[in-house]
């Protein structure tokens, strides 16, 4: 990602956390302006509840929320490949890649900045969750990070290639682009949000029998 600054209507400057796709030529084609933004990190949370929030300086970038991901389309090989840009944390918030992926992406495309962490368990479990994208969308992922685990994973979520934390090299794989239709893609939590209340109302109907016969 990269800090983008763009005037609004008032020209008041509105700051963003970008993505840019660039061209062999140098020309921007297409871009992504980081939709989630992390609590306390990039964004003060609850200043809507809470304007008095809105003067509280902890070191928060103070970004702009951007529109959600949607398929960024890439010439290849006289095709179009059509894939989703999700910038750092985003990666593990399951709702953004499917709906990118619903919208018509065939493959997600995550960059990272995994230093925050150091070399420590969190950049190998910000790699693990990024890879659950893929199998559950049922697309590829590739996967890029600086001072992180970089890889490039089939549909399944199955690394094909990738470059271990602090490696400084190269990863190449070919991955297939477009998504496979899982359950997940389908239905999202729904399922499990339907089990879930079920279960709740059984037991409170078992809770209410016991109630009763005491």
């Amino acid at each position: 990602g990269h800090p983008e600054i763009v005037l609004g209507p008032d020209g008041e400057r509105l700051r963003y956390n970008g993505a840019s796709l660039y061209g062999p030529d140098g020309v921007r084609s297409g871009g992504y302006l980081k939709h989630h933004l992390l609590p306390f990190g990039e964004v003060m949370p609850f200043q809507r509840l809470i304007p008095a929030l809105s003067k509280l300086e902890l070191g928060q970038a103070e970004w702009q929320v951007g529109p959600a991901p949607a398929p960024i389309p890439l010439p290849v090989r006289g095709d179009t490949l059509r894939f989703a840009a999700l910038i750092c944390y985003e990666a593990i918030l399951p709702d953004l890649a499917r709906d990118a992926v619903n919208a018509g992406a065939g493959l997600l495309v995550n960059i990272t900045n995994d230093g925050w962490f150091g070399d420590s368990a969190g950049p190998r479990q910000h790699a693990a969750m990024a890879r659950l994208r893929a199998a559950e969308c049922g697309v590829p992922m590739i996967r890029c990070a600086n001072n992180g685990e970089s890889f490039l994973a089939d549909a399944q979520g199955r690394i094909l290639a990738g470059l271990p934390l602090g490696a400084r090299d190269v990863a190449l794989a070919t991955v297939r682009p477009g998504p496979a239709g899982t359950t997940y893609l389908r239905h999202g939590d729904r399922p499990v949000h339907r089990l879930l209340t079920l279960w709740t109302m059984v037991g409170l109907i078992l809770a209410l029998k016991d109630r009763r016969r005491g």
